[in-house]
């Protein structure tokens, strides 16, 4: 988790229909603002990566019809990205393929899922690299 002295410089808050059709809208919001806080071109693309990834993981067991709501808040140290989607009670869990992990695990510092029968949420955190301005 960041700082909590850190300084806010960006904050997004974005409501799409959770269907893949607009996981678009969530890559474009990342990539603005993972270049307004100073990533390079490389980061930028791993940020649109795990942001893709995460979406179209947690839409896959989306109540149809539903919203995904997605919060981006970026800081000196990095770019934060949450987002939920509702499940039925009877939806199967999540559970993403090795392949989603592995992606995952090579494009951002942190990553996880959590749910509560009612909501599936996740979570993301890219930070800046010795090698990023």
């Amino acid at each position: 988790m960041a700082n909590a002295n850190v300084e806010v410089t960006a904050a997004v808050t974005l409501v799409v229909s959770a269907t893949n059709d607009h996981i678009s809208f969530a890559r474009l919001t990342a990539t603005a603002l993972a270049g307004k806080l100073g990533f390079d071109y490389d980061a930028i693309e791993d940020v649109r990566i795990a942001v893709s990834e995460l979406c179209s993981n947690v839409i896959a067991c989306a109540i149809t019809g539903s919203e995904l709501t997605l919060s981006f808040r970026g800081d000196s140290e990095g770019l934060t990205v949450t987002g939920r989607v509702p499940v039925a009670e009877s939806a199967s869990p999540l559970d993403p393929d090795e392949l989603s992990e592995q992606v995952l695990d090579a494009v951002v510092d942190r990553h996880g899922y959590s749910a509560d029968g009612v909501e599936i949420q996740f979570t993301m955190f890219r930070g800046h690299r010795p090698s990023e301005s």
